[in-house]
């Protein structure tokens, strides 16, 4: 947590953790409030760290993308946009939201891993199940790589990182595939 400190106030924002693991609280992965939010200090970026580091790691850097990209971004009197483990349908659509999600692909997936992983995945062969599918996939093995073992999460947790993991490898794969990014 202190490198993520770190990290954020060499960007020029300040960070919060805070434990929200009550049931509702768990959806919650964190949020930014820009610089236009009404903060008399510098903008904010706020992590929930009930989940695990991984999950934590990947809401910082979604979080910083929407930093990095505030100006472009940018409109007055903006909604706070709480980042949760839902949704990503409704990312592709929302240039803010994309942005950030962008910089995760690009963080959980460096170009050399991807394209391993990626070339693997177009040769393999179709799996029967859709938990095999999952197990076998580009997703599990970057779970698997960042100490994300899936069996030994709680189902309301489980699902939520599964979502994440998918939607993040096929934005990835996606990249490498239409800009060889």
């Amino acid at each position: 947590m202190s490198q993520f400190a770190e990290r954020a106030s060499a960007l020029g924002a300040d960070f919060r953790i805070a434990k929200m693991s009550w049931p509702s609280g768990l959806a919650l992965l964190g949020f930014y409030l820009g610089s236009d939010s009404g903060l008399e200090k510098r903008p904010l970026i706020c992590l929930n760290g009930a989940h695990h580091p991984a999950a934590v790691a990947t809401a910082f850097l979604h979080e910083v993308g929407h930093h990095v990209t505030a100006k472009l971004f940018s409109t007055r009197n903006e909604i706070v946009q709480l980042s949760r483990q839902t949704g990503y349908e409704a990312h592709l659509s929302d240039p803010r939201e994309l942005a950030a999600d962008v910089l995760v692909s690009v963080g959980v997936y460096p170009r050399n891993m991807a394209a391993k992983l990626f070339d693997a995945e177009s040769a393999r062969k179709i799996v029967a199940s859709a938990d095999q599918r999952i197990v076998s996939s580009a997703a599990a093995k970057a779970a698997r790589r960042y100490g994300v073992d899936l069996e030994s999460i709680p189902m309301q947790k489980r699902l939520q990182y599964q979502a994440g993991l998918i939607h993040f490898s096929r934005l990835r794969q996606a990249l490498l595939d239409e800009y060889d990014l």
